[in-house]
């Protein structure tokens, strides 16, 4: 239960960091990064939460579940770890050699009734992030793959309990239930990769369209600061020539205008 415990959980933060809209400080999510800091534009943001939650993915509930599966695994890295435990974990460890693949026994009395404790306690743990149901599609498949691989590993526990299995057997078929779990979030990954991009070019074209608008605007005004000139230009124009008309006729009929200089 451990290292798939450890493997999911370096997934998990993995995603937390990968996934396009992270907005922990902590990481840099693809489209953010792509978009060169769009946690800087609440605008921008906006558009990404919106743009990928029509890919399929919601950031807010990929973030609610993998807080709760961090909350599970601290859960049962406690479990792990207790002295009690010590006999199920020299007999699968976290880090296996060759004579924990090749171990031909079975499970013993007391070891079945500390399995059974071991279980009981876990699937308390994971119950912190099993009971909640997300609708975004890439989120719900990424809990799906976790919950399988969960579900694979609490079988192997049944068949070993059982006497089906031997120790070095639910080793191994342990480390293919991991194998397969890994296979799985890597078709994952590249659907978040190409959901990414999409969004990513969604945003992209918003924000080029908002560039032209910008420009747009800019010309207009410019043009009209051009216009107001011209005129304020051609009403000083008029002045000036209404001004010496007048003045030409104070100098041709003196004394017959009022206010001549």
């Amino acid at each position: 239960m451990k290292i798939l415990n450890v493997k999911i959980y370096k997934i998990i933060i993995w995603g937390i960091c990968f996934l396009f809209l992270s907005h922990n400080s902590a990481c840099v999510s693809i489209a953010t990064g792509a978009l060169e800091g769009a946690n800087e534009n609440q605008l921008r943001k906006n558009r990404i939460n919106y743009a990928t939650k029509s890919m399929g993915f919601d950031q807010a509930e990929f973030n609610d579940y993998s807080s709760k599966m961090e909350i599970a695994f601290a859960c049962t890295d406690r479990i792990y770890e207790d002295p009690k435990y010590y006999q199920l974990k020299f007999k699968s460890p976290e880090v296996k050699s060759y004579k924990h693949y090749s171990d031909n026994s079975y499970i013993s009395y007391n070891e079945r009734i500390l399995l059974s404790d071991f279980i009981s306690e876990n699937q308390s743990c994971l119950d912190k992030a099993r009971y909640k149901y997300y609708s975004s599609p890439l989120v719900v498949e990424f809990k799906m793959i976790i919950e399988r691989a969960l579900g694979e590993v609490l079988f192997l526990y049944s068949r070993l309990d059982n006497g089906e299995l031997t120790w070095g057997q639910f080793n191994r078929k342990g480390d293919n239930v991991v194998k397969e779990m890994e296979y799985q979030i890597s078709s994952w990954e590249s659907k978040l990769y190409s959901a990414a991009n999409r969004a990513v070019n969604i945003v992209a074209l918003q924000e080029e369209q908002d560039a032209m608008n910008r420009y747009r605007a800019q010309i207009r005004n410019e043009f009209r600061r051009t216009r107001n000139e011209m005129q304020a230009l051609r009403n000083e124009v008029r002045r000036v020539e209404n001004q010496n008309r007048f003045l030409e006729m104070c100098a041709r009929y003196p004394g017959k205008y009022m206010n001549c200089y």
